[in-house]
């Protein structure tokens, strides 16, 4: 899925001008070897462990240079234009700092693309009591409160301004805090439906980045050490759900990390393969 995922991109994207990287998180399946056989200009940066999705986007957010990247899974095919109508949008509208494109399946059906920042009143289990759907109605260019962060584009001085990802969020709910502290400092986040991103299935991912442009993405999914922790000592329901959001909104106040933070990862550098 990652080589199909790097061949749409690369024929989407000017291999002249956009950078792109793949960072992968200690993988044993080769795809670190096909990777740079196949495609010799792709970046590539090893990791000895599994990083977790934000901190291995955060490691080619550090090394790209681009005014504009999009982060996208290794199993999100764009359509041509993709990028063009992405930078439309961030052209035309100053504040833009997130845009994600309209998700769908293999198939051509709809998937959600945004969501609402949860409130205590979420995590309790008593959205009804909101009165609104469970995803924001798209019709045209949209202002959201956060996007899924299967293919989302974002502005690189707004990433300046509001800090990288939090890696504290190994994995889910990275992308939710982070459009809640852009939108903190004034930025904005927007679907953009004319951009059509192709999910065939939720897979195991690699991080993949593109820079003019830039395509991170992950590894496998895991299900947070915390959660299954709290599983096994029969803490659920209700009460996971307050100890969730309570740790997102402290997470949410804490120092914003720039996005040259190191990790100490030996092998952080640009490697053309």
């Amino acid at each position: 899925m990652l080589l199909k995922a790097l061949a749409a991109l690369h024929a989407i994207s000017n291999v002249e001008r956009d950078e792109i990287f793949v960072v992968d998180n200690a993988s044993t399946d080769g795809s670190p070897e096909q990777v740079a056989a196949a495609f010799p200009h792709v970046y590539l940066i090893r990791n000895p462990c599994n990083n977790g999705f934000a901190r291995a986007n955060n490691q080619a957010i550090a090394a790209a240079t681009g005014e504009f990247m999009l982060l996208v899974n290794n199993d999100a095919f764009l359509e041509p234009n993709a990028l063009e109508r992405f930078e439309k949008v961030f052209r035309t509208h100053a504040r833009a700092a997130v845009v994600a494109g309209q998700l769908l399946d293999s198939e051509g059906r709809l998937q959600r693309s945004a969501g609402y920042i949860p409130t205590a009143i979420d995590e309790l289990g008593l959205r009804f009591l909101r009165r609104r759907p469970r995803a924001p109605k798209i019709d045209g260019l949209t202002e959201v409160e956060s996007v899924v962060g299967a293919c989302m584009a974002i502005r690189a001085s707004a990433i300046r301004d509001a800090g990288s990802l939090d890696g504290d969020f190994f994995f889910y709910y990275e992308e939710t805090e982070w459009c809640h502290r852009l939108r903190a400092r004034g930025w904005r986040v927007y679907v953009e439906p004319a951009v059509r991103d192709f999910l065939p299935g939720y897979l195991q991912r690699q991080a993949l980045a593109a820079g003019n442009w830039v395509l991170p993405g992950l590894s496998p999914p895991l299900l947070p050490t915390s959660q299954r922790l709290l599983r096994a000592l029969g803490i659920s329901g209700p009460l996971w759900r307050l100890l969730r959001f309570s740790a997102m909104r402290a997470a949410s106040r804490t120092k914003f990390r720039r996005p040259n933070t190191s990790w100490g990862i030996p092998n952080l550098r640009r490697k053309v393969l």
